[in-house]
């Protein structure tokens, strides 16, 4: 529920109308701090519902943000905080723990709850955390136990905009002291790692210092160049590794020449052999040596991530033709153009594949195309995902997408669709309900927000457009259950760079009222 005030009694409502064996999940955001939430947090200190969370997200309020917003709610912040933790400490049955510390916060205030989380007495699995480097030394500073059954780590740089220039120099050290420790402390039980850094941020302190895994199974990796420490890590740990990935969150022109070495540094000492997924930021440069390495482990390869290179047509139909005996499942991969002849060499592809993300710059479809049945007889892919990305698609532009892929992949069985496009109208879910028939998860990026009746900027005035707009529309045969609209917006300051990612649940609660399947 987001947005709104949750009844009193919805704990009552939980436990008298959904058995303990039917509830998996319910999520709670907060957008305001006050004396209800404040009630809410005292709820959750009974045991019996404590002890039924397995998962907990733990994000920033708007009350520790500033001043102004502490102001908003007659609580001091230790207050809250000491709410949060007495809130947390039942949660004996925790499994999964996400902490996202967004830049702006105080960076002190929630130390205590920290600690609380740290010390619990609960075998967590899963942990995935967000914040920016300077301000790791603070949220890991009490961490001193040892999870001896962590599964999945994820660590996730953010910019950080406030941080002193102290703060921003002595980022090595938070590497050396803070995190490598941190990270080694699960060896004996990690199966997973992945990485994410921001542009500018040598990570190659922590991968130099890690130790062994001996249940490492998939590493991931977003960040410059490591070197030669990449190298040794993943001969370390040849024995256990099949899923390796590793990309980079934004193109330096400057070093070009670093990564194409670090590139056919890690091509050339690397044996990839018995590798189901693998990911590589490739060059034009490394090109050649990048597809020998592909064609010698094509046959063990379900999950094939190619990241950097902008493929030419003859380029994409050289690695088709390499991995059309291959019992490929997932492809992601960048065109320089979206075009009905990428398509049909995507299609070349072994009928195993089910998967696909493709991302590109520009786009030449036509507006029609023929149908399936002109085609001669072929395999036909059966696709379970289609993820498009790269550019924003206005209407039409998705419509001559869908008609394309129609022509070669058999969509009637698709689940999930993930798309950027233009703009929020009924237009667009009319061509998506008409489509994808059998599709249950939608994932629409937006850029803009249009209703048929207004052309204002206002953000509520087209939302309130777009919900006029869709009153009296009914798609009864739409097997849609799960969706996902957001924005990104991006600072005119920093080109190319997302600031920030906004879900709309309000336009959801607004498909919601038309699709029999998400009521």
């Amino acid at each position: 529920m987001t947005n709104k005030d949750i009844p009193y009694d919805i704990w009552e409502c939980i436990s008298t109308f959904i058995p303990e064996s039917q509830l998996t999940k319910l999520h709670v955001e907060f957008n305001e701090f006050n004396d209800h939430k404040m009630w809410l947090l005292e709820q959750m200190r009974d045991p019996s519902v404590a002890k039924r969370v397995h998962a907990l997200y733990v994000e920033t309020w708007s009350v520790f943000t500033s001043y102004r917003h502490r102001g908003s709610t007659i609580y001091y912040s230790d207050e809250i905080i000491r709410a949060m933790i007495g809130a947390v400490q039942g949660m004996t049955n925790l499994r999964e723990l996400h902490i996202h510390w967004r830049n702006h916060l105080f960076s002190q205030d929630l130390v205590p709850f920290f600690t609380t989380v740290w010390n619990l007495k609960a075998d967590i699995h899963r942990l995935v955390l967000v914040a920016p480097l300077a301000r790791f030394r603070t949220l890991l500073s009490t961490a001193t136990r040892k999870f001896s059954h962590l599964r999945e780590l994820e660590i996730l740089v953010q910019k950080d905009s406030f941080s002193s220039t102290s703060e921003n120099i002595n980022s090595a050290n938070v590497q050396e002291d803070i995190l490598t420790p941190f990270i080694n402390k699960a060896g004996e039980t990690l199966q997973s790692l992945f990485i994410r850094t921001v542009p500018g941020i040598d990570f190659t302190p922590v991968i130099a210092s890690l130790g062994y895994f001996p249940h490492l199974r998939k590493l991931a990796l977003v960040i410059p160049p490591p070197g030669d420490s990449l190298v040794q890590m993943l001969n370390t740990h040849a024995e256990t590794l099949t899923h390796f990935e590793w990309a980079m969150s934004s193109f330096d022109p400057d070093a070009m020449e670093d990564i194409d070495d670090a590139v056919e540094s890690l091509i050339s000492n690397v044996d990839f052999a018995d590798m189901e997924t693998l990911g590589l930021y490739i060059t034009q440069r490394c090109y050649p040596r990048a597809i020998k390495c592909i064609s010698k482990n094509a046959q063990s390869l379900t999950r094939l991530h190619i990241d950097g290179l902008m493929m030419r047509d003859d380029q994409l139909y050289k690695l088709t033709g390499l991995l059309g005996g291959s019992c490929l499942r997932t492809l992601n991969t960048t065109v320089e153009t979206l075009s009905l002849d990428v398509i049909e060499i995507l299609s070349r592809l072994p009928t195993s594949l089910k998967d696909i993300c493709l991302q590109f710059r520009n786009i030449k479809l036509p507006k029609e195309v023929s149908p399936l049945v002109n085609l001669p007889m072929l395999p036909l892919h059966q696709l379970a995902e289609l993820d498009i990305r790269g550019a924003y698609l206005s209407v039409s532009q998705l419509s001559a997408v869908l008609s394309a892929f129609a022509h070669y992949f058999l969509l009637s069985n698709l689940e999930t669709f993930n798309v950027d496009v233009q703009t929020m109208n009924p237009q667009l879910i009319d061509l998506l309900a008409t489509c994808l028939p059998t599709m249950y998860s939608l994932w629409l990026r937006i850029i803009e927000l249009t209703g048929e009746n207004e052309e204002e900027d206002r953000w509520l005035t087209k939302l309130g457009a777009f919900t006029a707009d869709m009153k009296g529309r009914w798609y009864p045969l739409w097997r849609l259950e799960d969706a996902r609209i957001t924005s990104t917006y991006f600072d005119a300051s920093r080109p190319g760079e997302a600031v920030r990612l906004t879900n709309h649940t309000e336009i959801v609660e607004v498909l919601a009222l038309s699709v029999p399947t998400m009521r």
